[in-house]
């Protein structure tokens, strides 16, 4: 097991408490790592009342233990620095392990981390369906991982995705507000009905052929299958949605679009990517 800080300046004024606690990390972590004395100012213990000053280096331990099997594939990396990382998912690879399979996104990851010569735990910060490709968010460390992950609960962490639609749109714009759940009768499939938990969808048609549309869609809320289900429920399937449409190639959902505030400097940034090249209403466009 490997220990190594991520390091943090320009705090000055504010307590080691204070500062830590904007993350909103766990309180028994940092407690932890206070008793451990293994945060550090300057490269000395410190403690959580300790005021930090001008060009005080502030200290937080990361251990590098992760033992996930690495899968060394190409990864479209959209953008990293010291404390995430942005790729761009390939359709049919999952996000995570589910207990037997080693071919998931975060072996990838963490391939990449172990080129890099770390050991990186790869935090996934949301997640998306085998069939989806589009943006996905690491944290590489526990402290942008709580941020984050915070940001997610008070929806200050918006998606924002391509999905082609079957048939013609009855409107522009417009939003669903459709309960979800679990269907009892088919363990993998969601539907909507009245006892199931709040959903709410924003779409709007950005192009539109005979058969079938092109939408940037986003969800309020994060329900399984959300766009899946709510499109299907207006009579427009995603085109290619084998699971409440027909199967026909690809599923033509893409998450084009992750806007948040950056953990460290605390401003938005907004990374997006066009439309996947194989979706089938790029291919009809004039």
């Amino acid at each position: 097991m490997i220990m190594e800080h991520i390091e943090f300046t320009g705090i000055a004024g504010r307590t080691v408490g204070e500062f830590l606690n904007s993350f909103h990390a766990a309180p028994k972590i940092i407690n932890g790592m206070i008793g451990n004395k293994t945060i550090t100012v300057g490269g000395k213990p410190t403690a959580l009342e300790h005021v930090l000053i001008s060009e005080e280096v502030l200290g937080v331990p990361i251990t590098d233990s992760c033992f996930l099997v690495p899968w060394d594939q190409p990864l479209a990396v959209v953008y990293e620095d010291e404390d995430i990382l942005i790729v761009n998912k390939q359709v049919g690879i999952i996000i995570h392990p589910d207990g037997t399979d080693k071919k998931t996104l975060d072996n990838i990851v963490f391939a990449h981390f172990l080129s890099e010569g770390r050991r990186l735990e790869p935090r996934h910060v949301h997640r998306l369906d085998s069939d989806t490709s589009g943006l996905v968010v690491y944290a590489k460390h526990f402290l942008a991982h709580a941020f984050l992950s915070w940001q997610i609960e008070q929806k200050l962490f918006r998606k924002k995705y391509y999905a082609v639609a079957m048939g013609k749109m009855e409107n522009e714009q417009g939003t669903i507000s459709l309960n979800i759940g679990r269907n009892r009768h088919c363990a993998n499939k969601c539907l909507v009905f009245e006892g199931g938990k709040e959903a709410v969808t924003d779409y709007k048609v950005l192009f539109q052929l005979p058969n079938m549309a092109l939408l940037e869609v986003e969800p309020q809320t994060g329900r399984t299958h959300q766009i899946r289900v709510h499109l299907a429920a207006l009579g427009h399937p995603l085109y290619g949605d084998k699971l409440y449409g027909k199967p026909d190639g690809r599923m033509m959902l893409h998450s084009f679009h992750v806007s948040f505030l950056h953990p460290r400097t605390r401003k938005m940034v907004i990374f997006e990517t066009p439309v996947p090249e194989d979706f089938a209403i790029k291919r009809r466009q004039p």
